[in-house]
């Protein structure tokens, strides 16, 4: 179990983050905090690599440009990492 540490930031608080961490928005305080967080925790790891892989499966399968992906629900998102991790197809 991960200890409280000055700066660090709850999985909660990471999962709002990603949106501005991929798009690179996210201020230098903030993603810094966020790396150190995705480094000590396996599960929110796990979760941004699915998170990206949606993204990725999206992107190759049903746009023609990566303009198009910025469109996507983000319903549709969480309901494809869900059943990632569920094993859904």
């Amino acid at each position: 179990m991960m200890r409280y540490v000055p700066m660090m930031v709850t999985c909660k608080e990471a999962h709002g983050f990603l949106d501005d961490y991929l798009a690179g928005e996210l201020p230098t305080k903030q993603r810094i905090v966020f790396d150190w967080h995705i480094k000590m925790c396996n599960c929110c790891k796990q979760y941004l690599d699915t998170y990206q892989q949606s993204i990725a499966l999206c992107r190759d399968n049903f746009y023609d440009s990566e303009e198009d992906c910025e469109d996507i629900p983000e319903q549709i998102v969480q309901g494809i990492v869900a059943a990632k991790r569920t094993g859904g197809d």
